[in-house]
């Protein structure tokens, strides 16, 4: 009657009958009860009086030992040779269960209640090998001629679509099933994000911002169910819910004109606005509230003249610049942002190569798209990087961060001080998570009540009890210099110095969290009138509203060692890399032709004789207090 699976009875009990079949064909063994819920059952191996069993959700296979007599030495040296395996192990509970030839791992014990069957592939000295327990073995045996070792003949799609509520929860990424009920609530991201995708197929929403490793890097091996082929994962597609965002997510079909007939750096921006997603592009060019301080870090530079010099030798220029000790071909280095996936699928990958040309530094996000180590390899040997860190609620992760960023040489950290709750982005807010879809637990997927665009979502996660004595814990885990982005005073410049902090970034976050925060060339007068003396203490950079390389040289007048582009960066970024170069060169040709027309030939010749402020020198604070109101807050800060 062939081989057959007993529920429950002893090796005893069996009868010779069953001993009929042919020892040279792998056999398939069908699962007789439910492991979850606390059936046991019994695969025997008849030739050899051996037995599998799995109880309570765990795999089991009795001792073999290779010293047996029957166990030929081929079988011996082949096993003895791959890592010392010694054959079949007694397992329980998660332990390793065998050994694959081919490969050098061992398969650990899993069981999931897609798998309807397993099978068992007899090989040469009386070695059996359990074919169904880990993706990876799964994969590999399905071409060969033992066996198939993917999921049981049914309907995967169905199975998949089962596990579609908090409680029990899969998603499709590729052609891997994964088990994220455990990590779900933790997504940075938020819950509602990943139970849009429960039970469906995510690798669309997933790779929009997401580098491929994540996924492995944050999810054990054991929550991998198994991998689908192309037909299931068509259907899975299928049963995607339409999406009801109220911005559309498609991006809009004109495509992109030439790139030799972008001429300005504000031509990449009007590009952008027009062939970029339309959730993509409100995710970066919106800013908090009213939009104030966006506008104005712009307008103050505009408000600031230049007093150009004549009659002197410009015929050469050097745009050189040291920037926390790392040499760079120019005065601005590109600043973080999170997920420039979105705007070209390298994302900061082709960052990392557009920068090589003139050897901008990138500063690489902690939100980016692709791991960090794959952002450098993309960089010439030696290309200098930084690392801005969102330090996290749970310090170990940012303390690995730390350490991972140290070990593969970057030279300098940006501590995001100005986000300790995500601002009110109101034009990526309206293109909110998909409100009032329905999700399969019955409940609806929806947008918090301050809404739930890309900003708010990924803030969640951001330790808000950061403070000045946390820069000793920094310093702990960090040897290089330390910089922190976000200074929006005098008052914290100054603290920034007493900590002996490397640099400050003077920044409000590109008016992106407090709408009417001051504008960054502004705390850059506010510095010179009420605390210079910073400027000898530490390096000042600046970043916002810097479109034009006539602002980088006022910048620079006033103080700056170099200034960050973030958004312009970005809008170039839609060419990919060789996008990223056009800006770069358009940037360092229209900062030379200031500084030819303003009598200077490399950096160390600016001062701020070059420039007039006094457009705006009365939006400058004198001093820390308000100049007439005077009353004294109850508590101190």
């Amino acid at each position: 009657m062939g081989i057959q699976a007993f529920t429950g009875r002893p090796l005893s009990m069996l009868d010779d009958e069953d001993s009929l079949f042919d020892p040279s064909d792998s056999i398939a063994f069908i699962r007789k009860s439910d492991p979850h819920s606390g059936g046991t059952y019994l695969i025997l191996d008849i030739s050899r009086n051996h037995a599998l069993t799995c109880h309570q959700g765990r795999l089991r296979l009795e001792t073999i030992s290779l010293n047996d007599g029957y166990v030929s030495e081929q079988a011996q040296w082949l096993c003895t040779e791959r890592n010392g395996f010694k054959g079949f192990k007694n397992v329980a509970e998660g332990g390793f269960l065998g050994h694959d030839l081919w490969w050098d791992f061992c398969a650990k014990a899993s069981y999931h209640s897609l798998w309807e069957s397993f099978t068992i592939a007899r090989r040469e000295g009386g070695l059996y090998w359990l074919q169904i327990l880990h993706w990876w073995t799964q994969w590999q045996v399905s071409s060969r001629d033992d066996g198939t070792g993917v999921f049981a003949e049914k309907d995967k799609a169905t199975e998949v679509s089962k596990h579609n509520n908090a409680s029990d929860l899969w998603i499709v990424v590729e052609d891997r099933v994964w088990d994220v009920t455990e990590f779900a609530p933790t997504h940075p991201g938020g819950l509602e994000a990943i139970l849009r995708y429960a039970g469906k197929d995510a690798t669309e929403a997933y790779s929009e911002a997401h580098p491929p490793s994540t996924i492995i890097d944050n999810l054990s091996q054991d929550k991998l169910i198994g991998t689908l082929d192309k037909k299931t994962l068509d259907d899975l597609k299928l049963k995607l819910p339409p999406d009801t965002s109220t911005v559309p997510l498609q991006p809009d079909p004109r495509e992109k004109p030439p790139l030799d007939t972008i001429i300005s750096t504000l031509d990449f921006e009007e590009v952008a606005s027009k062939t970029l997603a339309a959730k993509t592009w409100a995710f970066y060019s919106s800013a908090a509230t009213d939009m104030i301080t966006k506008r104005m870090n712009a307008r103050c530079f505009d408000k600031i003249i230049l007093r150009p010099r004549t009659l002197i030798d410009v015929d050469q220029v050097s745009t050189e610049q040291t920037i926390l000790g790392c040499k760079s071909g120019v005065p601005f280095y590109f600043s973080p942002v999170a997920m420039a996936k979105l705007v070209h699928p390298e994302g900061e990958k082709a960052v990392a190569r557009g920068c090589q040309q003139n050897n901008v530094i990138q500063t690489i996000s902690t939100q980016a798209s692709y791991p960090i180590d794959e952002i450098i390899k993309e960089g010439r040997p030696n290309q200098p990087f930084f690392f801005q860190l969102y330090v996290n609620k749970d310090r170990s992760k940012s303390e690995e961060i730390l350490a991972r960023v140290q070990k593969l040489g970057v030279k300098a950290i940006f501590i995001t001080i100005d986000a300790a709750v995500p601002g009110k982005r109101e034009a990526d807010e309206r293109s909110k998570a998909e409100e009032g879809l329905s999700i399969p637990s019955g409940s609806k997927a929806r947008s918090d009540s301050k809404g739930g665009g890309y900003g708010r979502i990924m803030g969640r996660w951001v330790d808000a009890s950061l403070s000045w004595k946390d820069i000793a814990w920094l310093r702990k885990h960090w040897s290089g210099p330390i910089v922190l982005k976000g200074v929006m005073t005098a008052m914290d410049a100054r603290l920034a110095a007493q900590h002996k902090l490397d640099g400050i970034i003077l920044s409000n976050h590109g008016g992106r969290n407090l709408d009417t925060s001051p504008p960054s060339i502004l705390l850059l007068l506010e510095l010179q009138r009420i605390c210079p003396e910073v400027f000898d203490q530490l390096e000042v950079l600046i970043d916002g509203g810097i479109r034009r390389g006539t602002d980088v040289f006022k910048a620079l007048c006033l103080g700056a060692k170099a200034v960050g582009v973030g958004r312009g960066f970005l809008y170039a970024l839609n060419y990919g890399q060789e996008g990223v170069e056009k800006y770069v060169e358009i940037l360092k040709d229209e900062l030379e032709t200031t500084m030819k027309l303003c009598g200077l030939t490399n950096l160390s010749q600016v001062h701020p004789g070059l420039v007039n402020s006094g457009a705006v020198d009365h939006l400058v604070p004198s001093s820390d207090s308000h100049p007439y109101a005077k009353w004294r807050p109850q508590a101190r800060l």
